[in-house]
């Protein structure tokens, strides 16, 4: 009906302005995302757990902050919220449409069959400096012009309290600190730190009027 379809909009929109959503949006957006996968009746194994909301509904506890963080956390590796991140904030992703930038999250593979985009392990436990859980943690290999890719290390955060006793800058700088030990191993060492990848960290902190 038409107020179905004004709602879905405003959602959408406030998506593209980067979360400034409020609680009645996301029964919305689960209820589009539950008709379009009907409607594909297709599954990606790269993304599926993302799109498939039902189980998260299910199984989520009725505590609405925890509920809200959780479904928060979902959304953020949406390809269409995705996208629109590293479209409005990467500078390597400048001469890429927001299309092409989906279809790289969707699961599209290069000429060697590796995926461009990878979700990765959210979880950081540093001995001695405890551990600590990104919100979404991916990297991706964006093409350039020049016919090369550029990997870019990931973490997208949501700050569902107000005030946090902390500051957001200094907990972000620790964030990326832990994004570029892990690639030590994986993409330098001690003998070749110029392979050591470009880190961004994203953290958006939650409107008041959520009233969480």
């Amino acid at each position: 009906n038409q107020s179905f379809r004004i709602y879905t909009y405003t959602f959408f929109n406030r998506i593209y302005n980067l979360f400034d959503i409020t609680e009645s949006y996301f029964v919305i957006f689960f209820y589009f995302l539950k008709k379009y996968k009907e409607k594909k009746n297709k599954k990606d194994n790269i993304y599926s757990d993302v799109i498939n909301m039902d189980g998260v509904i299910e199984n989520t506890s009725t505590d609405k902050i925890i509920m809200i963080d959780k479904l928060c956390k979902r959304i953020l590796g949406h390809p269409e919220v995705l996208g629109r991140i590293m479209k409005g904030f990467i500078k390597e992703a400048e001469n890429l449409s927001l299309e092409e930038i989906m279809e790289l999250i969707k699961g599209k593979k290069d000429h060697e069959g590796n995926y461009y985009f990878q979700q990765l392990n959210n979880v950081s436990d540093i001995p001695h400096h405890r551990k600590v859980e990104f919100d979404y943690f991916c990297c991706i290999n964006l093409p350039q012009k020049e016919g090369t890719t550029k990997r870019i290390y990931l973490d997208v955060e949501i700050q569902n309290v107000e005030n946090s006793g902390y500051s957001l800058v200094t907990r972000g700088q620790d964030y990326l600190s832990r994004m570029v030990i892990y690639q030590n191993g994986r993409e330098y060492d001690y003998r070749n730190y110029k392979n050591m990848k470009k880190t961004m960290s994203f953290s958006r902190q939650l409107k008041k009027e959520m009233g969480i």
